[in-house]
């Protein structure tokens, strides 16, 4: 009896003490929590006002532009640091519609071929073509019309190149030549939209006003060749290359047609 009395005098003290023990465990556990979040509070407000004042600098501002630009024009790649400011007034000029100089084309034609993306491109074309249109809608030159087009065609907008050489009487001209560059230049409008036998029938007109010509010759190769007439083709290729074009250019051109072309139509421009 004694000894259960003491017992459970024991117990009372041992699970009091126990509790105690167990209540300042988790208030030191609640403290180094609210240590941690305090401290992760501290740090995001030190990162934002990190992040915060370099954004406002000029330099960082400057650089994120330069990234955005280039990834624009797909020149999202390391660029020589001697080419790099050339390139970037480059872009910052067209990205403003201003025309490209003939030495920067040049320039990018050549020796840093590989910052002209097609995107580059494309807007270098978009670029020239608005400007000719400009000329043409002043002087009503047909030459302009002519040159607009080629331009218009080289950045994917053949339906513009299209309709703007429709808006010219052909047969009013007062030269063949002229004529001719325009039935030329709207057959490989015509071409582009896959207008095949719009195509033809323009370019067999240029090859009769300007049969010493060799533009027309190479329009009409260049449409049998993805017609899949590929003797054909090459017929009229060889007559181009009679009249003065060069093996090169009709290289060029049967190249650009094999990497456009399906699967099956690669395959058989490959065994022809």
């Amino acid at each position: 009896d004694s000894f259960r009395a003491l017992a459970l005098d024991e117990q009372v003290i041992r699970i009091e003490s126990t509790m105690a023990s167990r209540l300042v465990r988790e208030a030191e556990k609640e403290a180094e929590r609210a240590a941690m979040l305090e401290g992760g509070r501290l740090a995001r407000e030190k990162a934002a006002a990190e992040r915060e004042a370099r954004e406002r600098d000029p330099k960082y501002i400057a650089r994120i532009k330069n990234q955005e630009l280039r990834a624009r024009y797909g020149i999202n790649f390391y660029v020589e640091q001697h080419h790099f400011p050339r390139v970037m007034r480059i872009l910052k000029s067209v990205e403003a519609d201003q025309r490209m100089g003939q030495e920067d084309f040049e320039w990018l034609c050549s020796e840093s071929e590989d910052y002209f993306s097609d995107a580059l491109w494309s807007a270098y074309h978009r670029l020239e073509a608005a400007f000719f249109v400009g000329e043409f809608n002043r002087t009503r030159d047909p030459w302009m019309a002519v040159n607009a087009s080629s331009h218009y065609r080289k950045c994917g907008r053949a339906g513009d190149a299209d309709s703007l050489l429709g808006s010219i009487n052909v047969d009013q001209q007062k030269t063949a030549r002229l004529q001719s560059a325009l039935c030329t230049t709207r057959g490989g409008a015509k071409r582009d939209l896959q207008d095949w036998n719009e195509g033809i029938r323009l370019g067999e007109k240029a090859h009769a006003l300007t049969p010493k010509h060799f533009h027309p010759c190479t329009l009409h190769g260049a449409i049998y060749m993805e017609l899949g007439n590929h003797s054909r083709g090459q017929e009229w290729y060889a007559k181009a290359v009679e009249r003065g074009a060069t093996v090169e250019s009709v290289d060029r051109d049967i190249r650009t047609i094999f990497r456009q072309s399906g699967h099956d139509k690669q395959v058989e421009m490959r065994t022809f």
